[in-house]
């Protein structure tokens, strides 16, 4: 199983959001639908800037916490 730390964005005002996840197709799906986060969804996050596959969760976890800081 892999986990993902990821960036979306909007490309208009710059807001991004920062997630981890370990099913990110899936994750993506959901949020091009506005489906799952009210924030993505206020804020139209749709477009993926950014992500990296981890094979152990911690590790992926640490990462999320330093992009979000």
């Amino acid at each position: 199983m892999s986990f993902y730390v990821y960036i979306i964005s909007n490309n208009k005002l710059g807001t991004i959001y920062i997630g981890y996840i370990n099913k990110l197709k899936k994750r993506m799906c959901r949020h091009k639908k506005c489906v799952g986060s009210e924030f993505a969804k206020r804020y139209n996050l749709k477009t993926l800037v950014y992500y990296k596959e981890f094979t152990f969760p911690m590790p992926a976890i640490r990462r999320e916490k330093q992009l979000k800081k």
